[in-house]
């Protein structure tokens, strides 16, 4: 009885897409979000797979891997890397993001208030994990379609437009 019962089990499991697996097992979670700025598509396609050498953490009984001051550091030294006048931003939220089951990332949203900064476009997210590091952005540049007056998307190749 219990073997049938195993076999079944397995068996449903087997029928599943695998992401349900993988979340029925407690993985595969994932987040996309994306935002324009200075003519560029900013996008995060965030996984499971993306903190597979991060501490773990577990809030309720330990400390956090990296403080929320240090998480800001490393958000505002990259937000240089992308932002013109980055100095004139200012942190907007922070959130934390919880992932596979114990793993963490900042997120972190700069804004820039009333109007001081070269884009009109004046907010920008880093997503800083718990060793420090951050994840990268697909980036996409947008141009104005002169032909119908909309946006239109061109693909990022890393070579200078």
């Amino acid at each position: 009885m219990k073997l049938g019962l195993l076999f079944l089990l397995f068996g449903f499991v087997g029928l599943l897409p695998a992401q349900a697996q993988a979340q029925l097992m407690g993985h595969g979670r994932s987040m996309t979000t994306s935002f324009l700025y200075n003519h560029l598509t900013f996008s995060y396609r965030i996984s499971d797979d993306d903190f597979k050498n991060t501490p773990s953490w577990n809030p309720e009984s330990d400390e956090s891997p990296i403080s929320t001051h240090k998480a800001l550091d490393v958000a505002r030294i990259n937000l240089h890397r992308f932002v013109q006048d980055a100095d004139k931003f200012e942190i907007e939220k922070i959130n934390l993001e919880r992932f596979e089951p114990h793993k963490w990332v900042f997120e972190v949203s700069f804004h820039c208030w009333d109007n001081r900064c070269f884009d009109t476009s004046d907010s920008f997210t880093i997503f800083v994990k718990m060793d420090g590091s951050v994840i990268e952005p697909d980036m996409t540049p947008t141009q104005k379609d002169a032909t119908n007056g909309g946006a239109q998307e061109i693909v990022w190749t890393g070579a200078r437009l």
